[in-house]
């Protein structure tokens, strides 16, 4: 398991199979903050410290399962990971029969134009995306 974003490293901690979980994140320190402060305890996995468009860009290994979960603010996703292009390099690191889970914060309703354009963005690149609005 391929995750983008490593955020508070949760994905991984109540996971009792035998999943490897590789972390890809710009802060190199929040592996760090994360066990100190959140999870008491270390991470399951490990952590690359690399902009997550430059890792994809030079990764050559493919995943079963890929999550991007990438946000310069809570609701800002750096506009470099939301390309046609960035797209492209994730579908390719990940295995014929992989999947790709995203969380990007937007309105279902597509009622934007932001948000319109993040659809049809992502929707280039994979035409049969299914859309969950979790709250």
């Amino acid at each position: 398991v391929l995750v983008l974003g490593a955020g508070g490293f949760s994905l991984s901690q109540y996971d009792n199979s035998e999943n490897n979980y590789t972390y890809v994140d710009i802060d190199p320190e929040i592996q760090n903050i994360a066990e100190t402060y959140f999870l008491e305890a270390p991470i399951k996995g490990k952590l690359i410290s690399q902009d997550a468009r430059k890792f994809l860009g030079h990764n050559k290994k493919k995943y079963d399962v890929l999550v991007i979960d990438l946000f310069s603010h809570k609701t800002t996703t750096p506009w470099h990971v939301s390309t046609k292009n960035f797209f492209e390099l994730a579908k390719d690191s990940i295995h014929k029969d992989g999947i790709i889970v995203m969380n990007i914060v937007g309105n279902i309703r597509l009622n934007t134009k932001g948000d319109r354009v993040m659809h049809n963005t992502i929707n280039s690149v994979f035409p049969y995306c299914f859309v969950d609005m979790s709250i």
